[in-house]
C-alpha cells in the first residue's frame, strides 16, 4: 500500500475511532473561548491562534491515547472490505470440492487478506471472500494454512478442506 494512501487511511481511521478525541466544547474551554464573537474577522492569524493551539494540544493528547492494535485491526478490516479477492469459478470450486483427495494441495485464494479472529462464539476466518466459523479442532490447521499459504487436504482434514474450497477461501493447486 503506498505511503500516501496508508497515511490517509490512518487519518480517517483515527478520526472515525475518536481515539478519545475531545469535543469541540473541550477545545473551546482550553482556548478560553466558548464561541466566536459576532462579526469576527479571519483576516489575521492571531484571531484564531488560541483556538488552533488548543485544538493541536487536544489532538496530540487523543493520538497518544490510541491503541495501536485496535487501530491496526480497524484499518485491516477497512482495507479488506474495500477490495475484492481474486476471481474464482463457482462451478470449478464445486467440482474441486467433490474431487478432493488426501493428496490434493490447497492454497489460499489470492488477495483474500484472511485473518483468524475470535468472536464471542468461537474462531472465525475473516476475509474478502467470506467469513467462516471454525470448530475448535480446525483452528490449528487453519493457522498453519494462513502462515504458509498452502496445505494438503489431509493435513487440514477432508471436511475442513471441503468447507474452505466451497467458501471460496482455498483453491486447488
Amino acid at each position: 500500500m503506498p505511503h500516501q494512501h496508508r497515511s490517509s487511511l490512518l487519518g480517517r481511521t483515527v478520526v472515525s475511532r475518536g481515539g478519545g478525541s475531545p469535543r469541540p466544547t473541550e477545545v473551546a474551554a482550553r482556548s478560553g473561548t466558548t464561541s466566536l464573537p459576532l462579526g469576527v474577522s479571519f483576516d489575521h492569524a492571531s484571531t484564531l491562534r488560541a483556538d488552533l493551539e488548543a485544538a493541536q494540544q487536544a489532538l496530540s493528547e487523543a493520538l497518544e491515547r490510541l491503541d495501536a492494535e485496535a487501530v491496526t485491526g480497524v484499518m485491516r478490516r477497512q482495507a479488506r472490505d474495500s477490495s475484492r479477492a481474486a476471481p474464482v469459478g463457482p462451478l470449478r470450486q464445486l467440482r474441486a470440492a467433490d474431487e478432493l483427495t488426501s493428496a490434493t494441495t490447497l492454497r489460499l485464494r489470492s488477495q483474500l487478506a484472511a485473518t483468524l479472529d475470535h468472536d464471542g462464539r468461537g474462531s472465525v476466518i475473516r476475509s474478502r471472500s467470506a467469513d467462516l466459523a471454525l470448530d475448535e479442532d480446525d483452528v490449528a490447521p487453519v493457522k498453519a494454512l494462513l502462515e504458509t499459504g498452502s496445505a494438503t487436504a489431509e493435513s487440514l482434514g477432508l471436511g475442513l478442506a471441503r468447507r474452505l474450497v466451497l467458501a471460496g477461501l482455498a483453491v486447488v493447486g
